[in-house]
């Protein structure tokens, strides 16, 4: 099999399992830790909700 072809295919296994891991982490921006809401950054969220501390974790509301 052409060594490139082979890259490739190692390439979206390794990329998949990642996303895995992660998930899905690396696409929606992942969970962001917090103690209190003040903890949360205004940008994790699109307005008009603000961002809350739920379970330690920011969650827009």
């Amino acid at each position: 099999m052409n060594p490139n072809i082979r890259l490739f295919y190692a390439l979206i296994i390794f990329l998949s399992l990642l996303l895995i891991l992660t998930d899905g982490g690396l696409i929606n921006g992942g969970s962001v830790p917090c103690l209190t809401s003040f903890g949360c950054p205004r940008s994790t969220c699109y307005p008009p909700s603000t961002p809350n501390c739920i379970r330690r974790i920011c969650e827009c509301i």
